[in-house]
């Protein structure tokens, strides 16, 4: 009895068992559960989140400063200062000293005295003056006269005290 229904059974049996391994041989696990074309739920934004987008300032209605930080692309830049001096306006009114630093523009000049029509080379230099700032100075200095015999016995001098013995006083 041949008839064209008839269906190899083994051949069936064949291709039951191999679609069975191939199915059996994927593993699923739970996360794979929550994936949308390989993508996990996470990857998504959620519903709140896609409402905050809607409304949020997109980058396309920025300006290009917004994004690039440059202060060229700058709309309506202040003009700055060039640095120059002449460039300013509204400067205060200078009297003539302030700009030529000649004492002969002061006015009213203090009266120096006789000092100042006198050499410089008549007065100390600076070193001259070290040595008298560093020079004992009278104010304070006892001034005792002794024999060279007293002056031998005294047993603790005073830094404070002059002591003079005239020549051939023993």
């Amino acid at each position: 009895m041949a008839n064209s229904d008839t269906v190899d059974v083994q051949q069936l049996q064949s291709t039951i068992d191999e679609l069975y391994d191939k199915l059996t041989s994927i593993t699923i696990t739970a996360d794979d559960a929550d994936k949308l074309d390989g993508h996990h739920a996470d990857y998504f934004a959620t519903s709140e989140q896609g409402a905050k987008a809607d409304s949020a300032v997109q980058s396309d209605s920025l300006e290009t400063v917004a994004t690039s930080g440059l202060y060229a692309d700058l709309k309506n830049k202040p003009v700055l200062f060039s640095g120059s001096y002449s460039d300013l306006t509204d400067k205060p009114d200078f009297s003539t000293i302030a700009t030529s630093g000649s004492y002969s523009d002061l006015s009213d000049k203090p009266d120096l005295g006789t000092a100042s029509s006198s050499d410089a080379d008549e007065f100390a230099d600076a070193a001259q003056g070290e040595k008298a700032d560093s020079a004992v100075q009278g104010e304070g200095i006892a001034i005792v006269l002794t024999t060279t015999s007293d002056f031998e016995q005294i047993e603790s001098l005073d830094p404070q005290t002059l002591y003079v013995m005239p020549e051939n006083n023993n």
